[in-house]
């Protein structure tokens, strides 16, 4: 009954610092999402308002960052951000692993021109104002910590669940007693 009890109390304040740190990351998140938007209305003023426009995204756009679920401890998953580009190569050998074996696949698959030249940035132009660099790098920066509030929720999911076990137990034990 008492290494219930314990360990209800630490599961306790583990949550309750999870749940500061959650606060902590989504008012750092918030920073950079609006020091991005300030950058972004920044190069806009600096250039003429249709030389930064929806107008010059291209038809076919592709993700430069995608979410990764990786497996931690036990059924707790992490979110995690990779670079688009060598996310979808690893899947390309991954799939012709699967299709046809690994013979002649040891050597990791180069990304395209293309797929290297999709710095959002040079929709813009070559010359594009330091303003817009520093929105992208907020943006992205805002990005990395969305993923990691994403893993901490995770987690707390994860020690509720436990916490609530541990606390039917408690109940049924005290029943018992």
């Amino acid at each position: 009954m008492n290494t219930v009890c314990s360990r209800l109390d630490e599961l306790a304040i583990e949550l309750l610092g999870i749940l500061a740190e959650i606060q902590q990351q989504r008012k750092a998140a918030h920073k950079f999402t609006t020091d991005g938007y300030l950058c972004l209305s920044q190069a806009r003023y600096a250039t003429s308002v249709k030389r930064i426009s929806p107008l010059q995204f291209p038809s076919q756009m592709t993700a430069t960052k995608v979410a990764l679920l990786n497996e931690m401890e036990g059924d707790c998953v992490a979110v995690a951000l990779d670079d688009a580009i060598e996310t979808s190569s690893v899947r390309k050998v991954e799939d012709l692993r699967h299709r046809g074996g690994d013979e002649g696949l040891s050597q990791k698959v180069e990304p395209s021109p293309s797929q290297q030249a999709n710095d959002p940035l040079k929709w813009f132009g070559v010359l594009v104002p330091n303003s817009l660099r520093m929105g992208q790098k907020n943006f992205i920066k805002a990005l990395e910590i969305y993923a990691e509030i994403a893993s901490l929720q995770l987690k707390f999911v994860h020690l509720k669940t436990e916490y609530r076990k541990l606390l039917k137990t408690k109940q049924d034990l005290q029943q018992i007693e």
